[in-house]
C-alpha cells in the first residue's frame, strides 16, 4: 500500500457509502442564515459570519451542502498534519541547538519533519489535481 492509498483510506471517509440516515444526523447539526447563506452550528444563538440572529424557524443546509462540507474539511486534514509534525519537528531541533541537545539528536528531529514535508507536498498535490 503506498501513501496515497494509505491516506486516502484512514483520513478520507467514504462519502458514497455514507447512509442517508448519517447525512441526515449531520445535517441537524447546522442551521443556514437567512442573510449570508452561511451554515452555522446549531448551538449558535447567531450566524458567525454576519452576526445575524438565529431565526425562530430554522433551515438546516441541504444533503448537498452537508457533502460539500465534509469534503472540504477532510481534503484539509492531510495538510495541516503535516504541518504539525514538520512545525513539531523545527521547534525540537532549533530549540535542541540553544538547549545544548546533542547532533544525533538533532539530526533526528530532523528526520521527523521529512514526513510532515511529503503530507504538506502531497495535499498541495491533491489541490492541483483537483480531488
Amino acid at each position: 500500500m503506498n501513501l496515497k492509498e494509505y491516506l486516502e483510506k484512514s483520513i478520507k471517509p467514504d462519502l458514497k457509502k455514507m447512509q442517508s440516515s448519517e447525512i441526515e444526523a449531520e445535517r441537524m447539526k447546522y442551521w443556514k442564515c437567512p442573510k449570508c447563506h452561511e451554515m452555522t452550528v446549531i448551538e449558535e444563538k447567531m450566524c458567525w459570519k454576519c452576526y445575524a440572529d438565529k431565526p425562530e424557524n430554522i433551515e438546516h443546509p441541504s444533503k448537498d451542502e452537508i457533502i460539500k462540507t465534509l469534503k472540504k474539511s477532510v481534503s484539509s486534514a492531510p495538510f495541516y498534519a503535516g504541518m504539525v509534525i514538520f512545525a513539531l519537528a523545527v521547534f525540537v531541533m532549533f530549540g535542541g541547538v540553544h538547549l545544548g541537545i546533542e547532533k544525533n539528536d538533532l539530526i533526528i528531529s530532523g528526520l521527523v519533519a521529512v514526513p510532515g514535508v511529503l503530507l504538506i507536498l502531497y495535499s498541495i498535490y491533491r489541490k492541483i489535481k483537483g480531488r
